[in-house]
C-alpha cells in the first residue's frame, strides 16, 4: 500500500496552507496542508519533513502526529500520515502550489476550495 506524509505547520496560532497550482493535474485549485509520498528507506517522519521543504521551503519540526487514515484517491488505496509541526523560515513554493496562506482554524474553515483532510486535521489540533 502506498504511503503519504505531511504536516500542519504551526507558527504561534496560524497554520500554513498552500494551493495547488492550475499545472497540477490533481485536484487543481485546492488549499490544502503540504506533503507527499513516503520514498524507500524514508520513515513517515522523514517523508514530511523533506515534503515540507521541497513544496514551502520551510524547515519543520515535528510535534506529534495527528492521524494515520487510510483513504482511497482514484481507486487506490493509501495510508496518510500527518504531523503536527513547528516551522520556521520563509516560505518559498514549489510549481505544485501558486500561493500560501498563514491561517487561524477559524479563518481556515471559511475558505473556499478548502481540502476534506484539513477540517479533520484541525479539529485533531
Amino acid at each position: 500500500m502506498r504511503k503519504s506524509a505531511g504536516c500542519m505547520v504551526k507558527q504561534g496560532d496560524k497554520f500554513l496552507l498552500v494551493r495547488r497550482s492550475p499545472e497540477n493535474k490533481f485536484f487543481p485549485g485546492i488549499w490544502e496542508q503540504p506533503g507527499g509520498r513516503v520514498e524507500e528507506g524514508e520513515t513517515p517522519e522523514q517523508a514530511a519533513v523533506r515534503e515540507i521543504k521541497e513544496e514551502a521551503g520551510l524547515d519543520v519540526k515535528i510535534i506529534k502526529l495527528l492521524i494515520v487514515d487510510k483513504v482511497k484517491i482514484r481507486g487506490e488505496d493509501k495510508l496518510y500520515y500527518c504531523f503536527l509541526a513547528e516551522g520556521d523560515g520563509e516560505v518559498k513554493l514549489s510549481w505544485e502550489h501558486d500561493s500560501f496562506k498563514w491561517v487561524t482554524k477559524e479563518q481556515a474553515l471559511k475558505i473556499k476550495n478548502l481540502g476534506l483532510h484539513v477540517k479533520h486535521l484541525l479539529d485533531q489540533i
